[in-house]
């Protein structure tokens, strides 16, 4: 194509841009011609923004759409992207057809979800990461970036201590026809009652598929310092201001 291609089956990408020339009217047929052509919601916006069909304006229903699939429907996000309140996101996007996403702000009110925080600062140390989630809307179950070709999945862990035994512990996702991420990137925090981005709060573990055992969803390990027999994770940690040229420059196994 000769724009910028955010879907992979070509022969689908040439099918939604005919069927949009015929038929696209308002931001409302977006969801529509995603359903017809079985492709996510947000590849259909970005492509049809791609080819001129979304003209870029202030109108309050081209800001919230926008927002709605660079923000993977984050209403919290949406709201502090357009600056609107909360009541008019929530009914503009119920009037496109969508569904308002209270999750987030669920998810605040109960403390917030450990992964998010840690997908954050993810992207803030590594800020030309390709984000599966919020770019493209995929929702991807394996991994969350992309970086230099290499696929990266973002975990959290909190330390826990047992019988002075300090240890984090993270969970890995199995799916029998698709491959492991090539790196899990576990952002272990060593003291919850702090924040768990504030610097020098957390150590950061870059650890490559490889080492993953076949037979374990669920990797434990010894808190830093520990001669236990899991402390070899440690032998991964990279310091977080190397964590992008670190990704950059490593090979995939």
């Amino acid at each position: 194509m000769s724009k910028t291609s955010f879907i992979d089956d070509a022969e689908k990408e040439v099918r939604l841009l005919k069927i949009a020339k015929e038929r696209y009217k308002n931001y409302a047929d977006v969801k529509v011609l995603a359903q017809e052509l079985g492709l996510p919601a947000g590849k259909v916006y970005l492509t049809l923004k791609a080819h001129s069909f979304i003209s870029q304006n202030e109108t309050t229903e081209y800001r919230v759409l926008d927002a709605y699939y660079k923000y993977n429907g984050n209403l919290k996000a949406i709201q502090e992207e357009t600056r609107l309140t909360v009541w008019i996101c929530a009914q503009t996007i119920k009037n496109l057809g969508l569904s308002p996403n209270w999750v987030s702000y669920k998810n605040r009110a109960v403390g917030g979800k450990q992964g998010d925080w840690a997908e954050e600062e993810f992207r803030r140390l590594v800020p030309d990461a390709l984000d599966m989630n919020m770019q493209y809307q995929m929702n991807n179950p394996i991994f969350d970036f992309i970086v230099n070709g290499k696929t990266v999945d973002v975990k959290s862990s909190l330390m826990s201590e047992r019988a002075r035994c300090k240890s984090y512990t993270f969970f890995v996702r199995k799916y029998d026809a698709a491959p492991l991420p090539d790196f899990f990137c576990v952002f272990c925090v060593k003291d919850r009652d702090r924040p768990y981005n504030e610097g020098g709060n957390y150590h950061i573990l870059l650890i490559p598929k490889e080492i993953i055992p076949d037979d374990k969803n669920r990797i434990n390990f010894v808190g830093k310092g520990s001669k236990a027999t899991s402390s070899f994770y440690w032998d991964f940690e990279v310091h977080p201001v190397a964590l992008e040229a670190t990704l950059s420059a490593i090979t995939v196994y």
